[in-house]
């Protein structure tokens, strides 16, 4: 009897190499998070964990993150129970990060990756952990997007589908198209089927990255003379450079997807596009009064496209701040107080513009542009959404160099400053086009009221 030596070359182990035990951990439990139900499960877990739940069951309010405790120490509001389920993932992730980190010792926990000073062995709680859970709730909260975290670099998403059964077994059009004589059927025939697809995609997170610098002069003034710690100043202001990114980011996938979709029994089992642009006329010689009453007119129009869709209507835009500004001209758009609980505003670039006709919440935004905008269906269910977001880890916080760069090759010099990179990673996907229907300002522009 032989042995047979081990493999050696290019095999599944060699793709292994480049990962960290964490990611290797975390691309396990990913695999094992392979349906909606133990999504759940992980999430509960979770809740519980960062809602300020200890394992004998006793709530400490300066352990909540998601709850009145969080709030009372100043961070937003969550008040959706499923924004606080995606919360709680977010948060783990990025503790689990920081844990990788760290070096166990006597008297606690040290970064590796940090000198071992007071300061630094508490960079998570300190700077990390209360910057996600101040900003990235606002992502969450975004009305359009159903999010979805991720556990790993990779994993699942969810989504649904209804369609019609072809006789030959294989799927055919969505229900949603319009054909009402596919059940009638004559006597001892072969009944048609119809059946719910649960639409399991991969998604990939992609990586944002950033160099912050300081020098030691401007560090030691800011402290003496302003009290300001000039490392943290600069993570709160580029953490939220990273939240403008992926607004952008995902309002320009949507943007992208816009287009013209077939209709009735054309439509595909997975609708390939969105319905046709509807665009606001120009007001001519119609009197601001009338002017408003077409405006409204033609909104419906869009609403009504949106409907023959999603068979639902909507009731939430988003729009570049020229077209969210014109429609907030309209009499009946009435502004909502500061500081509201499901307002965006915190210098991230979405501003809530209040309610159109007690049904439409307006966004606008920075992100798309000035004369153009999208209906949508807010808060979507997270099976039905049109747009995925995947957060993994929020923040990375690299070593901190003391050295500056060179700003062309990247080449890190011998001066007298600090240098630090940070990280976020997340994916999305458009899974309907269809659930955005496009609006436009009048072509001669939108200063229209005169």
């Amino acid at each position: 009897m032989t042995m047979e030596a081990p493999p050696t070359g290019n095999t599944g182990m060699t793709a292994l190499e480049g990962l960290s035990q964490l990611d290797r951990r975390a691309l396990m439990l990913s695999m094992q998070l392979d349906t909606p139900e133990k999504q759940r499960a992980y999430q509960q877990v979770l809740l519980e964990k960062w809602s300020g739940v200890d394992k004998h069951g006793k709530y400490n309010p300066l352990c909540d993150w998601l709850g009145q405790g969080s709030v009372d120490r100043g961070y937003p509001k969550i008040t959706e129970e499923r924004d606080k389920l995606i919360m709680a993932v977010v948060l783990e992730n990025q503790q689990r990060f920081q844990r990788s980190k760290e070096l166990q010792v006597v008297n606690g926990r040290v970064p590796i990756t940090q000198d071992t000073t007071t300061a630094d062995a508490a960079l998570a709680t300190r700077f990390v952990l209360p910057i996600v859970r101040r900003v990235y709730a606002q992502v969450i909260q975004g009305d359009w997007t159903s999010v979805q975290p991720l556990v790993g670099p990779s994993g699942y998403i969810y989504y649904i589908d209804f369609v019609r059964e072809n006789l030959d077994g294989s799927l055919g059009v969505n229900i949603l198209s319009v054909d009402y004589t596919w059940m009638l059927k004559g006597e001892l025939t072969v009944p048609p089927k119809a059946k719910l697809v649960l639409q399991r995609d991969t998604i990939q997170v992609q990586k944002q990255i950033m160099g912050m610098a300081w020098s030691l002069e401007v560090m030691e003034d800011a402290q003496a003379q302003l009290a300001i710690n000039v490392e943290q100043e600069l993570m709160n202001a580029f953490t939220e450079e990273f939240v403008r990114t992926l607004l952008a980011r995902h309002l320009n996938r949507i943007y992208n997807s816009a287009g013209l979709a077939a209709t009735g029994t054309q439509l595909p089992p997975t609708w390939a596009a969105g319905p046709a642009a509807v665009q606001f006329p120009n007001r001519g010689a119609n009197s601001v009064t009338d002017y408003k009453q077409i405006i409204y007119g033609y909104l419906l129009d869009g609403d009504t496209q949106f409907r023959r869709a999603n068979r639902v209507p909507a009731n939430g835009i988003v729009a570049g701040y020229g077209l969210a500004g014109f429609l907030s001209k309209l009499l009946t758009a009435t502004a909502t107080p500061s500081n509201d609980a499901d307002d965006l505003t915190s210098g991230i670039g979405i501003t809530n513009y209040g309610t159109y006709a007690e049904r439409f919440r307006i966004w606008g935004t920075e992100f798309l542009p000035d004369n153009m905008g999208f209906l949508y269906r807010r808060s979507p269910d997270p099976l039905r959404a049109g747009f995925v977001y995947s957060p993994y880890i929020p923040v990375q916080v690299m070593p901190l160099l003391y050295g500056d760069y060179d700003s062309t090759t990247g080449n890190y010099q011998n001066k007298d400053a600090w240098t630090r990179n940070i990280r976020e990673r997340s994916g999305e996907k458009v899974v309907r086009p269809y659930a955005f229907q496009t609006i436009l300002g009048p072509a001669g522009g939108l200063a229209q009221w005169g």
